[in-house]
């Protein structure tokens, strides 16, 4: 059993303090998200903004617009920062953010990924499924990097490293896969034996 997700990496050539104060602020959030679906981003909390804000966005896919409520579940000063989607007044349940900077002596390799709370199982035709999602995501992710280049009035990467697995960070913030696969294998267990039974029965 895995995880859904993915994440891309780049070299932006900017100092990671430049680049942390964009990725850090929400409301800058819809200028950076490769996929344009982050229309508006408010910080709901009081300040100083960090472990345990929340922030609300205004979200538009294929014209359905709804509003998500994020919590920011890591914040580690100019290196990381990871929040996890709720809806207004329930608690965080759904995918996981984050974006990661590392400075190097060409700027700051930065990586941005995410994770959904679901697993599947590693064989055809799930496998198969779990690779068109990572997939997917990727393709939105990648922009993103190129936008905060953008912003930063520095040149676009010129290489990205795209995985279509989630950062083992991010599913570590997650209960063990396994765990949640169980469901899943008994559910198929019971349905084979009520299979079984209708065939014996027959």
């Amino acid at each position: 059993m895995k995880y859904l997700g993915a994440f891309v990496r780049a070299v932006i050539p900017a100092p990671a303090a430049d680049i942390w104060a964009l990725v850090s602020d929400p409301t800058r959030h819809p200028q950076l998200a490769g996929s344009g679906q982050v229309v508006q981003t408010e910080v709901i909390t009081e300040p100083p903004f960090g472990l345990g804000s929340r922030f609300q966005s205004e979200q538009n896919i294929n014209g359905i617009t709804y509003a998500t409520v994020s919590h920011v579940v890591v914040y580690e000063a100019e290196r990381r920062i990871a929040w996890r989607i709720g809806l207004p007044g329930t608690p965080a349940f759904g995918q996981i953010w984050h974006f990661v900077l590392t400075p190097q002596e060409d700027g700051t390799l930065v990586e941005n990924g995410m994770v959904l709370p679901y697993v599947l199982p590693t064989i055809f035709p799930f496998a198969a499924g779990a690779q068109q999602f990572g997939q997917f995501e990727s393709n939105m992710i990648r922009p993103t990097l190129h936008n905060i280049a953008t912003i930063l009035n520095v040149s676009p990467p010129v290489a990205y490293d795209v995985s279509i697995a989630p950062p083992t960070s991010l599913t570590a913030l997650l209960p063990p896969a396994a765990l949640l696969g169980v469901p899943i294998f008994l559910g198929f267990g019971l349905a084979g034996l009520e299979l079984l039974r209708r065939r014996l029965a027959s």
